[in-house]
């Protein structure tokens, strides 16, 4: 059995590349955002779980995956609206059809793909961090 966890990150940041909103492009990263990257709007893959449901014909997992979409303001300023049109762009992209993803890797199949929680999160210290979580469910076969 192969652990999908990195292989399942780099799908989404490949199926996410080049995702634009109103021209402004929306980068997608593993993990967390580089310390100089100084971007208002940017997505973080992150926040994986998985369960083994192997049977006698081959390797299976149920994962689960999160989205983080941030989108900063100055305090004061900014609503959920930009965070909500991300989503909208994101969710067309990962499951065009119910059930189906256009999330691919090397090593395995991924089906049976199922938006399992949306969340939004609100912070304001120094500047309004709205945070739309995104949280994705499949089903996975080892090939």
């Amino acid at each position: 059995m192969k652990d999908a966890s990195y292989e399942i990150r780099v799908g989404y940041i490949m199926a996410l590349e080049g995702l634009k909103l109103d021209n402004e492009l929306i980068i997608s990263h593993d993990e967390i955002k580089p310390f100089d990257d100084d971007s208002m709007t940017y997505i973080v893959v992150s926040g994986q779980t998985f369960t083994d449901t192997s049977a006698k014909c081959g390797f299976a997992t149920d994962h689960a995956i999160s989205l983080n979409i941030v989108t900063k303001f100055k305090l004061g300023y900014g609503t959920k609206k930009k965070s909500e049109d991300i989503s909208n762009l994101v969710l067309a992209r990962l499951i065009p059809e119910s059930g189906d993803t256009l999330i691919v890797t090397p090593n395995f199949h991924i089906w049976n793909t199922k938006l399992t929680m949306a969340k939004t999160v609100v912070d304001e210290t120094t500047e309004r961090i709205i945070t739309k979580i995104l949280t994705f469910r499949h089903e996975i076969n080892q090939i």
